[in-house]
């Protein structure tokens, strides 16, 4: 993405079909771990971005959340309009959180923070690195809130209309 070699098109998607078909593929691993997902993003509501690069952060990181959340937990997923032209987003889980070391080396290539899922999953560490990626690519800011055992959020802010 760094060297312009992975095609980037973006245009006014409507948000919530997006998020939908992103978690079609993640319904199943939720399900085998009883962890429920909630959704809350207002209808017709809209980002500016690459379809298939929204799909793939959407895809990481309610993936990431599923694989660090125990057996009866809850992901939630929401938006909010913050101007005119952002739209924040929200995936919030009940899982085992982290602690602020953790946190601080998250996005470092250099240290390695992957861990293993509550139940054995791998986790390479480096799909985060991707949702950066894709969210500074389209002009916004990844972040995460977390505490050890009861959850995190990772937030990003998205245009809502052709502003970069």
């Amino acid at each position: 993405m760094e060297r312009g070699l992975i095609p980037f098109s973006p245009e006014i998607c409507f948000l919530r079909p997006r998020v939908d078909e992103s978690l079609n593929a993640i319904l199943e691993t939720a399900k085998a771990k009883n962890i429920g997902i909630n959704i809350e993003i207002p209808e017709g509501m809209t980002v500016y971005a690459d379809k298939y690069m929204l799909g793939s952060l959407f895809h990481n990181l309610v993936f990431n959340s599923v694989k660090f959340t125990q057996a009866g937990g809850m992901v939630t997923v929401s938006a909010k309009p913050l101007t005119n032209s952002w739209v924040e987003i929200s995936i919030k889980d009940s899982g085992i959180g982290m602690d602020q070391k953790m946190i601080d080396n998250l996005f470092n290539l250099d240290i390695n923070t992957n861990r293993k899922g509550t139940n054995g999953e791998l986790s390479s560490g480096l799909g985060l690195h991707i949702c950066r990626d894709i969210v500074e690519k389209h002009g916004g800011n990844l972040w995460v809130k977390s505490e050890v055992e009861r959850g995190s959020i990772f937030y990003c802010t998205l245009p809502s209309l052709k502003n970069f």
